[in-house]
């Protein structure tokens, strides 16, 4: 069935020039990104392209796959990779070195206090770092000085580049958002602009979510919204809108059955209840602050009976370099059951020979025989890396075999297919579940990142959300949902339903 454009989307699809667009959770930011993306790309008769950033690889990948038409010719990565790839890899010498010849690799894990350690670092060790100080952002502070500075850099990025498009703006740190400026006001590339302030859970590492909000007055932008969230039944809804402050959007609803609250001394002590007040043929998911509650409920409800995956991060993860994806490509290849050897080719992000492609193929086929006998792996991968001129780190290579010998971590990758999951509200983040538990002992809306992380775990559900209110650990936020049903009008106070178990 084809899919019928909201007004809304309509009128973003056919804006030009610089756009902003705020989007509630569940509003189908994507769908139109993806959708606008495609128009340009069949609209345009020049030799220009664009490029649309992301976050992530896994929502770079998303986009890619949603595009109708050939992306050969345009730029679709994360933002870092763009920066590096296009900015700082190119055009490093020609401001600091013009016989530098390297290649220059990013390792995040190398910190430095400022600039100038920085760059003595890259001409002497080839190696890109980051600040200590999480609030600035060494990689998009270096790309817009190569900018400004270099004019070959600037007429490359102006000749290639009409639109570039940004996912999750709200998750932009302050050195982000002034080179996407540059890029706009000096440059005179086209921005499209998404996201959602009250999905910014990231501040604490430099998110700037007011630089996001500041687009939406920017005279050069016209600013879109995408109100309506298709994504969550009305009670859930009315429930995200009483803490938003969205009051135009609530709805009256004579029952609510989908928004319980559940009052109990212990959590543990009234599993069985709970698990009789869900679905058990619909999907699950427990979201929590803490890595060690999702990971201790995940174990107590598998133990009454309604199998529960937790779900962690692996330690592949945590690698930052440029070489993550073969890494995170070879732990798909050992845990995901449609991600084969050609799969893995298609990862490859560079041209290879028809020769190391068949040998590639060869050490592939061999990897999940040897992924326990550390030794033999560490030959087959390190054979591997030679072929791809890349270099194994044993450092590196034991967060590989952790990753693959410990089962735990296959449920990262094969999330899309465990019916019932637990995991981390920062995990859950562009997920969405039929039904959800939160614990209310996890916000204490004391800070808009924690009502922020608020509103991202009630919108990740569809059906039903269950409230956990633990006696001696959820007053703060009992008290302030009090306070808010307080000042609703007469027809407003179901919201929810309480309960004492």
């Amino acid at each position: 069935m084809k899919y019928e454009m909201s007004e809304e989307q309509c009128k973003i699809l056919n804006a030009k020039g610089n756009i902003v667009v705020t989007a509630n959770a569940g509003a189908g930011k994507t769908f139109i990104l993806v959708e606008k993306i495609n128009k340009i790309i069949e609209e345009n008769k020049g030799h220009k392209t664009i490029a649309a950033i992301t976050f992530t690889r896994k929502a770079a990948n998303e986009i890619k796959n949603r595009l109708k038409n050939d992306t050969s010719n345009i730029y679709v990565g994360t933002n870092d990779s763009f920066v590096l790839e296009e900015i700082i890899r190119p055009f490093f010498k020609d401001i600091y070195d013009t016989k530098f010849s390297s290649e220059l690799e990013p390792d995040y894990q190398l910190k430095v206090e400022n600039s100038k350690q920085g760059i003595d670092i890259m001409l002497s060790q080839h190696i890109i770092p980051k600040f200590k100080d999480n609030k600035k952002n060494f990689n998009f502070r270096l790309a817009k000085y190569i900018l400004e500075n270099s004019k070959i850099a600037r007429t490359y990025l102006k000749s290639k580049y009409n639109y570039v498009f940004i996912d999750e703006y709200q998750d932009s740190d302050t050195d982000m958002h002034n080179f996407f400026m540059y890029l706009n006001e000096k440059l005179r590339i086209n921005l499209f602009v998404v996201g959602d302030e009250k999905q910014s859970i990231y501040i604490w590492r430099g998110a700037n979510p007011e630089s996001f909000m500041s687009l939406t007055s920017n005279e050069n932008f016209e600013h879109y919204s995408l109100s309506e969230n298709y994504r969550s039944c009305q009670p859930i809804k009315n429930y995200a809108y009483i803490f938003s402050g969205e009051m135009n959007m609530f709805k009256s609803v004579e029952n609510n059955k989908e928004v319980l609250a559940i009052n109990c001394t212990e959590c543990h002590e009234i599993i069985p209840q709970i698990i009789d007040n869900i679905n058990n043929v619909k999907r699950i998911a427990i979201l929590t602050f803490q890595k060690n509650d999702a990971k201790a409920l995940a174990e107590q409800f598998t133990q009454f009976g309604l199998e529960m995956k937790y779900i962690i991060s692996p330690p592949v993860e945590d690698i930052s370099t440029h070489d993550k994806w073969l890494y995170s490509s070879i732990a798909k290849l050992i845990y995901l059951k449609d991600y084969n050897i050609y799969s893995f080719l298609d990862d490859i992000p560079f041209e290879i020979s028809r020769n190391d492609r068949n040998t590639i193929k060869k050490y592939l086929k061999q990897i999940p025989a040897f992924t326990n006998q550390k030794e033999i792996l560490n030959v087959q991968i390190n054979a591997l890396f030679n072929i791809l001129d890349y270099k194994l780190l044993n450092s590196k290579f034991e967060k590989l075999y952790e990753t693959i010998n410990n089962d735990i971590y296959g449920n990262w990758y094969n999330l899309e297919n465990i019916k019932n999951v637990s995991m981390t509200l920062h995990t859950s983040k562009g997920l969405e579940f039929d039904q959800v538990i939160l614990l209310a002992k996890d916000f204490s809306l004391n800070t808009q990142e924690n009502k922020n992380l608020h509103y991202v775990g009630i919108t990740r559900v569809k059906e039903k959300m269950i409230i956990i209110f633990e006696k001696n650990y959820s007053k703060q936020y009992l008290d302030i949902l009090v306070e808010k049903m307080q000042t609703l009008p007469s027809d407003y106070k179901m919201i929810l339903n309480m309960k004492k178990l």
